[in-house]
C-alpha cells in the first residue's frame, strides 16, 4: 500500500524533471497559542526563496475535512489552483482572521500520503527524484494533548520511511513557538511505542 504512495515509475521521473529541485513541505497546525504574526513571516521567507531558487514548496493548513494546500514550482496536477497565488494568501488570510483551525489526524495522514503521490519524491529503485526533500511540521501544546504527535506526525515518519534516508537527502523537522510548553512523558515526546526510534531520531526546534 505504502509503495504505490512513495513510488513513481522511472517515466514518470523523467517527465517531471524536478532532479534539480529541492521539495519542501510545511505542515501548519494553527492554535490560539499559535503566534500567527511570526509564522506568516517565516511562510512568507520561504516561498519568496523557493520562488527565487525555483524549489519547490507545499504549504498545507490542517482545516477539518477540508485542509488548505498551496503549491508553489510545482504545476497542480488536478487543476483545482492549488498552484496559484490566491491560495498561498487564503492561507495567511486563514491564519490571520481565525484563532485556530482544527486538525483531524485521519484526513491529514491519508491527504498527506495522496499529495506524495501526486509529487513522488523517490522512484521504484529508491532513487530521489528531487535534489532533497525538508518536511517540516509547525505544531503547538493542543496537538500534544490530543496525541496528534503520535497520530500525525509519528504514523507519517513511519509511512515515509523516513529513518531510512540520509539526513543531508531527506529531512524530517518539528517546530513549536518559543513561548509554548509540551507536556510529554520524558524522552518520549512522539510517544511510548518509538516506531522506528521516532524519539531519538527527531527534535523539536524553536521558532
Amino acid at each position: 500500500m505504502l509503495a504505490l504512495c512513495l513510488f513513481a515509475t522511472a517515466t514518470r521521473a523523467q517527465s517531471a524533471n524536478y532532479s534539480s529541485m529541492n521539495l519542501h513541505f510545511v505542515y501548519i497546525d494553527h492554535e490560539p497559542s499559535t503566534p500567527v504574526n511570526k509564522l506568516c513571516e517565516r511562510l512568507r521567507m520561504l516561498r519568496d526563496d523557493a520562488v527565487e531558487i525555483g524549489d519547490a514548496l507545499i504549504i498545507y493548513l490542517a482545516d477539518g475535512q477540508s485542509p488548505i494546500v498551496s503549491l508553489t514550482g510545482l504545476k497542480d496536477k488536478k487543476g483545482l489552483g492549488r498552484d496559484d497565488n490566491q491560495t498561498y494568501t487564503r492561507i495567511v488570510a486563514a491564519l490571520q482572521n481565525a484563532n485556530y483551525h482544527d486538525v483531524m489526524a485521519r484526513i491529514d495522514r491519508e491527504k498527506i500520503i495522496q499529495l506524495f503521490d501526486e509529487y513522488d519524491f523517490v522512484d521504484e529503485s529508491g532513487n530521489f527524484l528531487f535534489n532533497s526533500v525538508i518536511m517540516d511540521f509547525y505544531v503547538g501544546p493542543e496537538f500534544w494533548s490530543l496525541k496528534d504527535n503520535e497520530r500525525v506526525i509519528a504514523h507519517l515518519f513511519t509511512a515515509f520511511k523516513a529513518a531510512s534516508y540520509t539526513k543531508g537527502k531527506f529531512s524530517f523537522n518539528v517546530f513549536k513557538a518559543k513561548e509554548q510548553e509540551l507536556d510529554y512523558p520524558k524522552g518520549m515526546p512522539f510517544g511510548d511505542n518509538n516506531i522506528d526510534g521516532i524519539n531519538e531520531k527527531l527534535s523539536i526546534f524553536d521558532y
